[in-house]
């Protein structure tokens, strides 16, 4: 899983498990991918989600917007 902080101060945003990690998700079709967000000011935050399997083959990118407080 890769992601990118596309709004909001990437220097306040702390995302988990990080910006690139294994979301565990090998065979499924469907299914959630848990992470979490701390900043340390008040934003609008959005991030942009993308799956990488083993061969690099990339899923189309899906994108989330929140207000983190």
């Amino acid at each position: 899983m890769e992601v990118e902080i596309i709004q909001g101060n990437p220097t306040t945003i702390q995302v988990e498990p990080g910006l690139s990690f294994d979301p565990g998700v090998l065979g499924d079709t469907r299914g959630t991918i848990k992470f979490s967000v701390v900043v340390t000011k008040e934003q609008t935050v959005k991030l942009r989600f993308v799956l990488v399997n083993s061969v690099g083959l990339r899923s189309e990118a899906v994108g989330v917007v929140f207000r983190a407080e």
